[in-house]
């Protein structure tokens, strides 16, 4: 990553009970398999007098089982976290041909999904004029849960932002 980009960070923490509306389950009581997709919104503005060109981000930190939790315990083997970006995305001009899109691409996404093991992203020509950030959804499975109708899940996750403002070099 470029040494001249200048950085934000943003950070997540918390501990959580979600309920099996939330989460699934499978398996034999008291070692359930189970997978979390939770989703609700929470929106970061970007705002000052000159905008902005990210150039990556990564993903740092943790999600476990809650350790403080009477029941409920579990071992989280992979998780993610899909953000939003509302900006200005690099494209060549292309077209999608509708009668032949079986996976629904989406040239201008601005969907943005880090993992575990996939914890940054680089863009070498940069999402320009980034107005918001949405922190959209959790992700997360494991096995090992004791309960089927409770999950307690900690997270301590940081967001780190690389930036520069738009038009300095």
């Amino acid at each position: 990553m470029d040494h001249c980009l200048k950085s934000f960070h943003i950070n997540i923490s918390q501990s959580q009970a979600f309920v099996n509306n939330e989460f699934r389950t499978w398996g034999t009581a008291g070692n359930y398999n189970w997978v979390l997709n939770y989703q609700g919104n929470s929106i970061y503005d970007i705002q000052g007098f000159k905008n902005i060109s990210l150039y990556g981000l990564e993903m740092v930190g943790y999600v476990q089982c809650n350790n403080l939790a009477s029941t409920t315990k579990g071992i989280v083997e992979d998780y993610g976290f899909n953000l939003i970006l509302n900006g200005t995305y690099p494209s060549v001009n292309g077209l999608v041909s509708p009668t032949t899109d079986f996976w629904a691409i989406n040239p201008n996404q601005t969907r943005i999904a880090l993992t575990k093991y996939q914890n940054s992203i680089n863009f070498p020509d940069s999402i320009v004029s980034l107005k918001s950030i949405t922190f959209n959804k959790l992700v997360a499975q494991g096995k090992s849960a004791e309960d089927s109708a409770t999950l307690n899940l900690s997270y301590d996750l940081t967001f780190n932002f690389f930036y520069k403002y738009e038009g300095e070099e």
